[in-house]
C-alpha cells in the first residue's frame, strides 16, 4: 500500500526544492489508486515473481522491440 510521505519529513531536507517535490507528492497521491492498480497487474506481478509464461514474455519483448526499432526511427529524424 501506498503512503503519503509525511511534510516533517520531507522539510528536514534544506537542499531540496520542496515546492517541486510538493507537487509530485500531490500528484502521485491523486493517482495512487491507479498506480496500485499497475503494481499488481498479473504481467508485472507475473514478471516479478518469475511465473509470467515464457510465451507472453517473449511476445512483450517482441513487442517492445518493434517500439524502439521505430523509436530509434523517429528519434533520428530529430537529430
Amino acid at each position: 500500500m501506498i503512503q503519503e510521505i509525511p511534510i516533517h519529513y520531507l522539510l528536514s531536507f534544506p537542499h531540496i526544492d520542496w515546492r517541486n517535490l510538493m507537487l509530485t507528492q500531490k500528484l502521485f497521491n491523486e493517482v495512487s489508486t491507479i498506480w496500485e492498480a499497475y503494481l499488481s497487474h498479473p504481467f508485472i506481478t507475473g514478471l516479478a515473481d518469475g511465473t509470467l509464461p515464457k510465451e507472453k514474455f517473449k511476445y512483450y519483448m517482441v513487442q517492445d522491440y518493434l517500439y524502439l526499432y521505430e523509436y530509434a526511427k523517429v528519434f533520428a529524424l530529430g537529430a
